[in-house]
């Protein structure tokens, strides 16, 4: 075949990313520079849009001043916070690329990850391309029991989005209109969900890594997973959509793949479960006895530590 007769390469798909801050000082000046320093021949950047809810801190002022840096910073203030996912879809709104790319302001990707994310929508099929969350390791924080079986989890629910695609900490779709109203809970999964029954194919991005927090002690832990599997529930109150990890025979299969190829961590595996299972009790039984949706919440200190370093 002669150079003349090959296929032209894809254009850049036109990359917006849309993150949510509420307090998030310490991390935005990490994740900031790590998703503007990002570039790969799938996407070209178009702007980072982010919508700050109701802060109390410095983030204001640290996306204005990385805005009269960068034109691709455009910030909105919102005096009050509204929730998650009404911050979603004003960022959303706001958005000119024509894949999206939400990210959450306390992660940091890694070298490469925003071109993994945008590589698969060369196809015109893909509708949702979803990252792989991986636990930030550092001699800042120490290491401790609870965030050994944190870190456990992360390894499942990697084993999860391999069986079925699960949207979270970041993710991209193909621009298009959602019905994500303020009182939805478990945006991810919700927006995950109706990108896949509406748009198209779903993608697991394995080397798309964003490094994120884990929570230090037990109680920050149990609070964590009875949040989101209350949010979960109330999801699945509303819509119906369910996530991928209270499917048993997705969890059964991506539990058991982790630990058959990880038998040291089998202590660990089980007090996960231990964890689990309290965490879902509780959520079910609070569920039973309110139908408020669960839209905002108190953040979890030890999660909302800085991560270091740029985007390698």
């Amino acid at each position: 075949m002669a150079f003349d007769d090959l296929p032209p390469a894809p254009a850049p798909v036109r990359l917006s990313v849309v993150t949510c801050a509420y307090n998030e000082a310490r991390n935005l000046p990490n994740f900031l520079t790590a998703v503007l320093d990002s570039t790969g021949r799938s996407f070209q950047l178009v702007e980072l849009i982010a919508v700050a809810s109701g802060c109390t801190d410095q983030t204001v002022e640290i996306l204005q001043k990385a805005a009269r840096r960068d034109p691709r910073v455009k910030v909105i203030v919102e005096a009050q916070r509204h929730g998650k996912a009404a911050a979603m879809a004003t960022g959303l709104a706001a958005a000119s690329g024509c894949v999206v790319l939400f990210a959450n302001a306390d992660t940091r990707p890694k070298r490469g990850a925003l071109e993994a994310l945008a590589a698969p929508f060369a196809d015109p099929t893909v509708a949702l391309v979803t990252s792989r969350p991986v636990p930030a390791t550092d001699e800042s924080v120490p290491e401790t029991q609870t965030s050994r079986v944190a870190r456990v989890l992360w390894a499942v629910h990697d084993r999860v989005s391999r069986i079925s695609p699960k949207a979270g900490e970041a993710f991209a779709i193909r621009r298009m209109q959602l019905p994500l109203g303020p009182d939805v809970e478990d945006d991810d999964t919700f927006i995950g969900i109706y990108v896949g029954a509406h748009g198209g194919r779903s993608v697991y991005a394995e080397r798309a890594v964003v490094f994120n927090r884990v929570p230090t002690y037990p109680r920050e832990f149990l609070r964590q997973r009875y949040r989101i599997n209350r949010q979960v529930l109330g999801l699945y109150r509303r819509t119906g959509y369910s996530s991928s990890t209270w499917s048993p025979g997705t969890m059964v299969r991506a539990v058991a793949a982790y630990a058959w190829e990880n038998p040291s961590e089998l202590a660990n595996v089980v007090i996960l479960l231990g964890v689990e299972a309290t965490a879902r009790s509780v959520a079910l039984a609070s569920a039973l006895f309110s139908r408020k949706p669960m839209s905002s919440w108190r953040p979890i200190d030890s999660t909302k530590l800085a991560i270091g370093g740029g985007p390698g």
